[in-house]
């Protein structure tokens, strides 16, 4: 974090310390360079580190650096070099190096899994762990609040109760302590064993989000597949899809005693660039229809779990969610609402109803129901 972004004339290159520690009394003191190590933002990514950090704090400063250890460590090696030198002669140094390296790559795997700290969201009910898949080459920015950033996407995932963190390795002990997956785009293929810990984490009551266009739905079609969906495919139909692009749709109305009225209510989310999506299970929900009342969202229950398909990648992008400066898109918070309605149906929870649906003095009590395919496309 320089000053200026640059290096200015005298300042250091390196061997400049950026973090230090010091054992002082019975406990330790750890210092950083830097503010931003430990504030919410940055921690969605750095998290391995400070999940750590902080269990190695907690641990105490004589667990890493206990001196009995290290000189019994020093000393077997002393004893073999010497056993192997006097027994083998000269042919000795490959063996010794040999031994040492393998030594060595042991010993870094097992401290390594030893200091794996898993974050963990099945103590609350429900679970509130929510993973961010980083390690596919997703198609949105790591810069928070550039236009394809997910920074308005980690914080309305915060706001409605989520611990939100990025993902980095798909695995089964990862996905069994969590209870949203969302995956945006991959640019690299599941493999077998993480398509088959996704599905395993879905039937276990995990829910999976997928944002894909048409465009960048091959990497995951495999995936999307495992659930019976697909982005702009059609099984009876080879043509390529026709791209939808930026358009608005209802997914709730506002319900009325003497049917649809004129005056009757309705909400909106947009789209970024949109693309039909398909599910071969009749039960499946859709959650919103694009042009041609084609659907564009669906959901689809799976074991105790859910799977949601959005076809558009940029769905959750700075660009259609939410500005660094909070300012609202046209005067309106629709995706924040969607986002917020939405996550109550994944949870199983009352669905909360967006402002524009509550009548005076209704509340969260509003009722209202989804909206239905347009007769003349959607607007």
């Amino acid at each position: 974090m320089m000053g200026n972004d640059r290096y200015d004339h005298g300042e250091r290159l390196g061997d400049i310390l950026l973090a230090a520690e010091q054992p002082f009394g019975k406990g330790n003191v750890v210092v950083f360079g830097d503010t931003s190590s430990l504030t919410n933002g940055i921690n969605v990514g750095s998290h391995v580190f400070t999940s750590r950090l902080f269990t190695y704090l907690a641990g105490g400063p004589a667990r890493a650096f206990a001196r009995w250890r290290a000189g019994l460590a020093l000393l077997l090696v002393v004893a073999v070099v010497v056993f192997l030198i006097r027994y083998l002669g000269q042919g000795s140094a490959p063996v010794i190096a040999l031994g040492l390296a393998s030594s060595f790559a042991i010993s870094v795997a097992l401290t390594s899994r030893a200091w794996s700290v898993l974050p963990d969201g099945r103590r609350h009910s429900p679970n509130n762990l929510a993973y961010i898949d980083a390690s596919h080459v997703e198609a949105n920015s790591g810069e928070s609040w550039r236009g394809d950033g997910i920074g308005g996407l980690v914080l309305t995932l915060m706001r409605n109760g989520y611990i939100t963190l990025s993902l980095p390795g798909v695995s089964r002990e990862s996905l069994a302590r969590a209870g949203l997956l969302i995956s945006i785009a991959p640019r690299r293929a599941f493999s077998h064993a993480e398509r088959a810990a996704v599905g395993e984490f879905v039937k276990q009551g995990g829910n999976l989000v997928i944002m894909a266009g048409y465009d960048d739905a091959g990497p995951s079609a495999s995936l999307l597949s495992d659930f019976g969906f697909a982005v702009g495919a059609d099984k009876n139909d080879t043509r390529e899809p026709v791209p939808m692009g930026y358009f608005k749709s209802p997914y709730l109305r506002s319900q009325s005693r003497q049917g649809s009225l004129p005056g009757e209510q309705r909400v909106y989310v947009r789209f970024h660039a949109a693309w039909p999506v398909t599910c071969d299970d009749p039960a499946a929900q859709v959650i919103a229809y694009g042009k041609e009342n084609l659907p564009v969202i669906i959901l689809r229950r799976v074991g105790a779990g859910k799977v949601v398909v959005i076809g558009d990648t940029n769905f959750a992008a700075s660009d259609n969610l939410e500005l660094e400066d909070g300012q609202p898109f046209e005067g309106l918070r629709e995706n924040a609402d969607f986002w917020r309605w939405f996550i109550t149906i994944l949870r199983d929870e009352p669905a909360w109803i967006p402002p524009a649906l509550q009548g005076p003095g209704q509340g969260q009590d509003a009722s209202a129901s989804p909206a239905e395919p347009a007769t003349e496309g959607t607007p």
